[in-house]
């Protein structure tokens, strides 16, 4: 750290104080180098005090090596300046103090008088002058020190897109907002074809509208996935990492490998930490309970089967338990059995060697089981599985090897296998669409995840949840649900379940201008005449029921003699019975 980084600054608090003081003022670094200066100073600038000479007898040169601030009252002393030496020094008095940031002494600051009237004023006011000059030390020594960390930032910096710029992996870089701050070479080649100004500013949303990189940032947790970037047909491993400065998340650092999969497949996804048990939205018993034995499921390496009608969450209890699993910080790789073309799923999940087929590779490629090598395989949709691939996935399964197609030689598998479906597999099984065997293997934890008719009480829960999120990614403001429309929620047995829900919220916050959703912005099946009803109809609904309890009870328990007595059964008070009496029109 130099104080001659910002002699141009120096030179500017030189005139400042010798102004304001009206006294002589002279600023020299550690090498005695004279960097500002009033007066005489002003053209002494560049040129050494005490000749340069740091290891001297003079006064700088002692203030260098000592580190101590000095008031000289007498400069005829032999030990003031060279010029002291020959009786004939122009200065008349000083006070100076070194230039100091942490343990390392950059300059000297010094207040120096040339008349008598001068060296009066400075001596009756040697303490207050001091305390100044230190203060101005302290300045000039942050401001070096500011100097000194932005170009220490920028060489290093400088060095880091040198050597990223370098890298076959495709980088970027995000704020906290999701503004892309720098991609390098690799990137700008995955993501488009493009320069990089085109990339440099925009969000990461404008590449990928539903990215994951927002939640990144919004839970502070990493996370890796395939995603396919639009515009050039290409699939690629995509993972961020959120930063920090004191503290507090800062941006994310982006990661993309390019991933080819045969034309026509479904990209598969594998996820970080973002999913846990408590991402599960429900508080139900019967919730509560899955929720504990996933937990438990989770610590073991048996293979689990997801049971439940499709948009139950079978995917999110998959994650969750790999994610509460010791193979958290391994692959978690999903691959839907049903989405991809039957001739192109055996490849897929067990890989081939080049040449082995007409339009393979000619390196070979692996498939979803190598990639998920010591982590963990979601089988989704497994009920779609044909049976001959089900024969070798269950070899895969009790070998713990495979052999990639038009290969021979057995690669070791150490992957922890989660299956799902929402068909029945022991109907499958017995009209010969499922091997038996394999629902064995597969079903070594079996997991039924309920339907949201079966635990209405978590859908205030999800409704709140899916509420919220569709407000922010709509940036709308959407305070809740009216009662009209709450009620066609609840009365809706959701055949689709979540999935369903969320979709459903989804489309009435793009349609709904109100601060709370209106009966009329619901979706279409939600607004049958079975389903519809109107607060003056809640409201009679009600007051017939009330009507008929009160009359079964005047009518059926004669042996309440008193409306004492009937109020004490109704557990409501004497006013409270003697008004709904009333208002129900009962004598």
């Amino acid at each position: 750290m130099k104080l001659s980084f910002i002699q141009p600054v120096v030179q500017q608090i030189a005139q400042t104080i010798g102004s304001v003081l009206e006294l002589d003022t002279e600023i020299v670094d550690n090498e005695l180098v004279i960097l500002g200066g009033t007066g005489k100073y002003t053209q002494e600038i560049g040129s050494y005090e005490e000749n340069g000479l740091t290891n001297g007898p003079y006064l700088y040169a002692r203030i260098l090596r000592e580190g101590k601030p000095s008031i000289v009252e007498d400069t005829s002393e032999n030990e003031y300046d060279p010029d002291s030496r020959n009786g004939n020094p122009e200065e008349m008095a000083e006070i100076c103090c070194p230039i100091r940031k942490d343990e390392q002494i950059l300059g000297i600051i010094a207040l120096v008088a040339f008349t008598p009237e001068q060296k009066i004023r400075l001596l009756e006011k040697k303490a207050e002058y001091m305390t100044f000059i230190q203060r101005m030390a302290f300045l000039l020594a942050s401001l070096a020190s500011e100097k000194n960390a932005r170009e220490k930032a920028t060489i290093t910096t400088i060095e880091l897109e040198t050597i990223l710029s370098e890298l076959e992996q495709g980088v970027i870089l995000v704020d906290d907002r999701g503004q892309i701050k720098y991609v390098n070479n690799a990137a700008i080649t995955l993501i488009k074809d493009n320069n990089e100004t085109d990339i440099i500013g925009k969000n990461v949303t404008d590449l990928w509208p539903f990215s994951p990189i927002m939640r990144v940032l919004d839970s502070n947790k990493d996370y890796v996935e395939y995603v396919e970037i639009t515009g050039l047909n290409r699939q690629l491993i995509l993972s961020a990492r959120p930063f920090h400065w004191s503290g507090k998340i800062i941006g994310a650092v982006v990661y993309l490998e390019e991933y080819n999969i045969s034309d026509g497949s479904l990209i598969s996804t594998t996820e970080g930490n973002l999913y846990s048990f408590n991402s599960i939205i429900g508080c139900s018993e019967i919730i509560n309970q899955l929720k504990e034995k996933a937990k438990k499921a989770s610590k073991s390496n048996s293979t689990i089967l997801l049971t439940g009608e499709s948009g139950t969450g079978k995917g999110l209890f998959a994650k969750a338990i790999h994610n509460a699993s010791p193979r958290r910080n391994k692959p978690f790789v999903q691959i839907n059995c049903g989405a991809i073309p039957e001739n192109l799923l055996e490849s897929e999940l067990f890989g081939y060697e080049g040449g082995s087929f007409t339009g393979a590779r000619k390196e070979g490629k692996p498939g979803k089981f190598e990639h998920a090598n010591g982590g963990t395989i979601f089988l989704d949709e497994i009920g779609e599985m044909l049976p001959y691939l089900q024969i070798k996935l269950l070899h895969v399964l009790e070998n713990k090897f495979l052999e990639r197609i038009g290969g021979n030689k057995p690669i070791k598998l150490d992957v922890r296998v989660i299956a799902a479906t929402n068909r029945n597999l022991e109907e499958m099984i017995a009209i010969g669409e499922f091997r038996e065997d394999l629902y064995f293997r597969l079903s070594v934890i079996p997991l039924q995840i309920p339907p949201l008719r079966k635990r209405k009480e978590d859908l205030h829960s999800l409704l709140k949840h899916f509420l919220q999120k569709q407000c922010k990614e709509l940036d709308r403001t959407i305070r809740g649900l009216s009662p009209e429309a709450l009620y066609a929620f609840q009365h809706y047995n959701w055949p689709g379940n979540a999935r369903e829900l969320e979709n459903a919220i989804a489309y009435c916050v793009n349609m709904e201008t109100d601060e709370f959703i209106q009966p009329e912005n619901l979706p279409e099946f939600l607004k049958p005449e079975k389903n519809r009803i109107s607060i003056s109809s809640l409201r009679n609904s009600l007051q017939e029921q009330e009507r008929s309890i009160l009359l079964a009870y005047i009518e059926g328990q004669s042996k309440y003699k008193t409306k004492t007595e009937l109020a004490r059964a109704l557990k409501i008070s004497r006013t409270t019975l003697y008004r709904k009496l009333k208002k129900l029109g009962i004598q």
